[in-house]
């Protein structure tokens, strides 16, 4: 092989590792934290029908192509934070193979490979490599636009015959672009003034004819045409756009700073620290535009020799790059369109230039350029970290946000989005009840509104306080709508006639009302009781307020018990349903009058309990919240506590008790406030009955796994207990997690032996699981029980240690246990049991 080939091989080979790096990095904490809210906004847009997703991107400011896309994406991959930032992964890495490519095109073989590896590591790239927006499309396709003007521009120059098929490439990306991003329009004009200056100037040379610029002329129009259906639209958002105005006037001196800053080390780190690395990128930028690059083939010499004689490759680079920033800039003293994140369409072409630096000082001072990248790599990593790591560049966290809403939601509470056209953070992360009803707060309250009767949470969208009327254009159907002060007061107030609790999910409200108005009128109207804010730069927060609606309103059976202490009288209930579902919840408000404040807080229980006492579900909650406990009660005020009481999996089908009470810690222990029959007053009875399909239902987890199948149809996914640490006499609680493989498995109860190292045994217990409520022959396929069990430890057992096994019985003979394919014997060894010696509080 000729040291050609070798050294082609080996480029093929780095380039490869490049590629993998920057899939690496990429791939690194992908879909770890939760999306912002734009992302939102595309997981929204993407679960749509492509009919209700081109109407809705048609009112709002953002071209539907990207959102089409990731709609394809997710019928294939699913819609996981991870699966919907996989395809701008996928596009980032691309964007490193673009970046050798056009950099070996211009530069050289050995500036492309260091633009591609500057690009794998850059800050930059990684940070909207991992964002489910339009960015990196934007960019692939703006460097398609590039390759094909340069392959043009530069055939022509080099008076060879430019191939055609460069000017379809051109049209597609550019039209597929405009579809993606508007922004990509600053950067198609910037590329025109750019190309019809050459022209001009190799015209004026009579070395191109008017003919290249008729095709030329003729690829614009390819561009329209393929847009045109999209133009009346984007002419109206642009013209008059839907949306409040949500940016500011940025400084041109800001404008430079910021997006060096975020070309060179990304967004993830503060310029003023960072200087000298911003410098370091200067220098490299300048001598890429300077100096020539060598190590490119002949024909690759000979067209960059053809082209220096009028307009050097690397000034398209340039022009790439800057020109759409600048008319960005000038557009914004129009209105304010600058932001740091559209500058990334237009940024690949920043590291082929500084790459071309790189190499230039390779073949000049080898040493000084390698301690030169190690430096730009080294700040590039301490970015990359911050990136993951720094609270301050942490999405705001939407996940944990509607997770807590959807936990703390009850029937009868209204959820207030403040602003409204946040909701699509609220939708794609909601687990809980359906929502049954969205709409706005103002005009669409009166007739949807449906209270306390509605089967589900009530999401209710703000718009903007004193805005322009001409937001959402007046579309019922828009995300964005003006209120005026008076029509959003006479709302707020009609939402707490008809709710018990508004909960507001707060986020952008300073945009869409500056005054707070709305924030003011919750707290002078409201009582707070609950109030959490989320990690990220939105001051994300969950806030609850009771409305002072009527407590007795939905609560419709009276009662009348009391706490022995006086402090405490329950003088209502809602009515409980006739039955519930495994998997499913148990809702019940209770209203309680205050008859004297307490002297510390207390806890409210709740749990579902058989007819021999056996607890099989509970809750344990400071009814409302954290910001107004029983001690804030005042006295003589009637005080209305949901409660959601979850029915878990492993609850044998039957009817219970549902029983409430008080309790509170004293020096570390709970001790029950009594009622006058006792611990606990039992509120009625619910029955429990098996879920539509078991194989929904998330299996409870197991402190100590088995996973052995015993007999046919019946497996043990594992156990639980207090202790394998015994004294003779004692008790030996124990838990079982049974799962059935068939309907019906058959007959045979379970056996639980307690042996001695003899085989000897010392201890028996044999049970129905759940103590015959839920007998194995009844099992259904996929049904999972828990099997509470007490094993008798003798008296009289001497110390020691012993083993604990499990086995099942028919007609007196033992049935086989199997874990997968493989048998285990007759029974399965479950622990050792250690007895010590006898209990001293038993003498």
């Amino acid at each position: 092989m000729t040291n050609h080939g070798r050294r082609g091989h080996l480029q093929v080979w780095v380039l490869a590792a490049i590629v993998l790096l920057a899939f690496g990095l990429r791939l690194y904490r992908l879909g770890a934290e939760s999306l912002w809210y734009d992302e939102t906004v595309s997981v929204h847009l993407a679960g749509k029908s492509l009919p209700d997703l081109i109407a809705h991107t048609a009112g709002d400011i953002h071209p539907p192509g990207y959102y089409v896309l990731l709609h394809v994406w997710t019928r294939v991959a699913g819609s996981s934070d991870f699966a919907v930032a996989f395809p701008s992964l996928l596009l980032g890495v691309l964007l490193v193979a673009v970046a050798y490519r056009l950099g070996s095109m211009v530069f050289g073989v050995q500036a492309g490979l260091l633009a591609s590896f500057l690009v794998a590591i850059s800050p930059h790239n990684i940070w909207y490599s991992q964002e489910v927006r339009m960015y990196t499309l934007g960019a692939a396709l703006g460097l398609g636009v590039l390759g094909a003007v340069l392959h043009l521009v530069l055939a022509t120059a080099s008076r060879q015959r430019p191939r055609l098929w460069w000017l379809a490439v051109y049209a597609v990306c550019g039209a597929l672009g405009l579809w993606s991003l508007y922004y990509f329009a600053f950067m198609l004009l910037a590329v025109n003034l750019m190309v019809g200056l050459w022209w001009l100037v190799v015209w004026r040379r009579r070395q191109v004819s008017a003919g290249w610029l008729a095709q030329w002329l003729l690829a614009q129009a390819g561009v329209l045409l393929l847009y045109l259906p999209w133009i009346p639209v984007a002419l109206h958002q642009a013209t008059e756009p839907p949306v409040p105005p949500w940016r500011g006037s940025t400084a041109l001196g800001d404008v430079v700073l910021e997006t060096w800053s975020a070309l060179s080390l990304g967004q993830s780190v503060t310029p003023g620290r960072f200087w000298p690395a911003l410098v370091l990128f200067a220098v490299f930028f300048l001598l890429g535009l300077l100096h020539k690059s060598a190590g490119r083939r002949p024909a690759e010499q000979d067209l960059e020799s053809g082209a220096s004689e009028i307009w050097p490759a690397r000034w398209f680079l340039v022009g790439y790059l800057c020109l759409p920033l600048l008319l960005i800039y000038l557009a914004s003293f129009v209105t304010p369109l600058y932001h740091v994140r559209y500058v990334f369409t237009f940024a690949i072409p920043f590291y082929m230039i500084v790459g071309a630096g790189v190499a230039w000082l390779l073949r000049r001072w080898r040493p000084a350029a390698w301690l030169a990248l190690a430096v730009m790599v080294a700040f590039s990593g301490i970015s990359v970290y911050a990136y993951h790591t720094d609270p301050q560049y942490i999405s705001d966290d939407h996940r944990a946000a509607v997770r807590v809403l959807s936990e703390q939601w009850r029937p009868g509470d209204a959820i207030l989005v403040n602003a409204g056209y946040a909701y699509t953070a609220l939708l794609i992360y909601w687990q809980g009840d359906p929502i049954a009803w969205r709409g706005r707060l103002v005009n669409d309250g009166a007739p949807g509104w449906c209270g306390s009767t509605c089967n589900g949470p009530v999401v209710v969208q703000t718009g903007t306080v004193g805005g322009a009327p001409s937001l959402g254009w007046g579309d019922a159907e828009s995300d964005f709508y003006a209120m005026s002060r008076a029509e959003t007061e006479e709302a707020l107030a009609r939402l707490f006639t008809e709710f018990d609790r508004v909960w507001v999910y707060r986020v952008y409200d300073t945009v869409t009302d500056p005054d707070g108005l709305i924030r003011i009128w919750l707290d002078e109207h409201g009582t707070r009781f609950f109030d959490e804010v989320f990690s990220g730069a939105s001051s994300l927060r969950v806030q609850g307020y009771l409305t002072g609606r009527d407590p007795r309103s939905d609560a419709s059976v009276a009662m009348d018990a009391g706490l022995a202490d006086g402090w405490l009288q329950l003088v209502a209930r809602s009515q409980l349903p006739s039955s519930a579902e495994i998997g499913g919840v148990v809702d019940v408000a209770l209203v309680w009058e205050v008859d004297a404040r307490p002297d510390m807080d207390a806890t409210l229980f709740a749990g579902l309990f058989d007819e021999r006492g056996w607890r099989w579900a509970q809750t344990d909650e400071h009814p409302l919240g954290p910001l107004y406990v029983a001690t804030d009660w005042p006295v003589g005020a009637q005080i209305r506590t949901p409660l959601r009481l979850e029915i878990p999996a492993g609850t044998p089908p039957g009817r219970y008790r549902l029983e409430v009470g008080w309790y509170r810690f004293v020096e570390g222990q709970p001790i029950w406030l009594p009622w006058t029959p006792g611990e606990r007053q039992l509120l009625g009875e619910v029955e429990v009955v098996a879920p539509q399909d078991w194989q929904a239902l998330r299996r409870p987890a197991a402190a100590h796994s088995a996973e052995v199948t015993i007999g046919e149809g019946v497996r043990l996914l594992g156990f639980d207990s207090e202790s394998f640490e015994v004294h003779p006499g004692d008790v030996l609680h124990l838990e079982f997690l049974w799962l059935g493989l068939v309907d019906g498995p058959g007959v045979g109860p379970a056996v639980i032996e307690l042996r001695d190292r003899a085989g000897r045994v010392m201890a028996q217990a044999i049970s129905a699981p759940a103590g015959g409520r839920a007998p194995f022959v009844t099992l259904e396929t996929g049904q999972v029980i828990r099997d509470p069990l007490a094993l008798e430890i003798p008296g009289d057992l001497s110390p020691g240690l012993y083993d604990l096994t499990i086995g099942r019985l028919r007609d007196g003979c033992w049935l086989a246990v199997r874990r997968g394919p493989f048998s285990l014997g007759l029974t399965y060894p479950l622990a050792t049991i250690r007895v010590i010696e006898e209990n001293p509080a038993r003498e």
